[in-house]
């Protein structure tokens, strides 16, 4: 594919991601909004999102690796979960240098299990973290082929998180990034029904 091609993808997948991103943001404004909640095992997540994620690496020659883990049931919404995992790692490959590897892997304790997305290259930059520490957006952020963002797909994660009950971390590496979810466990396979 010619170098427009390629700029064309990108644009149509930050398009699509955006958009992904801003739907269930207005409605997570909403302090009254209620999501109903879902168990949802780990690696179910993560095979589902395998094509996507593929298509994501191979422009850029990434690898994506997610060893088939079974941590067990996380409490979660489906819309929301993808957004925040397509979000963070779309966040890996665009901050990766070619031929690298992003590496998802997972944990799990008595309560939580928590979702570890890896990628080497350059780390979040002080500014980036510590806006997202703070629940705000609006840095300019340059991915490692110089392309700028806002920060609103870290900004728009970390709510939806909140809103599923869970946490957003995100560490600076020496050599890149590493991002934590971290859900609710659940005990049995029933659907809780939980509302958030």
């Amino acid at each position: 594919m010619d170098e427009g091609g390629d700029d064309l993808d990108r644009l149509i997948d930050r398009a699509d991601t955006l958009i992904g991103n801003l739907l269930p943001l207005n409605d997570s404004f909403d302090e009254h909004e209620i999501y109903d909640l879902d168990t949802m095992e780990v690696s179910e997540l993560i095979t589902l999102l395998q094509e996507t994620l593929k298509r994501m690496g191979v422009k850029k020659k990434v690898r994506i690796s997610s060893p088939q883990t079974k941590e067990g049931l996380i409490l979660s919404h489906p819309d929301l979960l993808k957004s925040v995992l397509r979000n963070i790692i779309e966040n890996a490959v665009r901050h990766s240098p070619e031929e690298s590897e992003i590496v998802i892997t997972s944990k799990a304790d008595k309560d939580h299990v928590h979702i570890f997305v890896e990628n080497t290259g350059t780390p979040i930059s002080v500014e980036a973290l510590t806006a997202v520490t703070e629940g705000r957006w609006g840095v300019a952020l340059r991915d490692s082929s110089g392309e700028r963002g806002a920060g609103i797909g870290l900004y728009a994660s970390a709510l939806f998180m909140k809103k599923m009950k869970g946490s957003l971390g995100i560490e600076r590496l020496e050599e890149g990034t590493r991002a934590s979810l971290t859900f609710l466990k659940q005990k049995s396979e029933e659907n809780t029904g939980a509302g958030v």
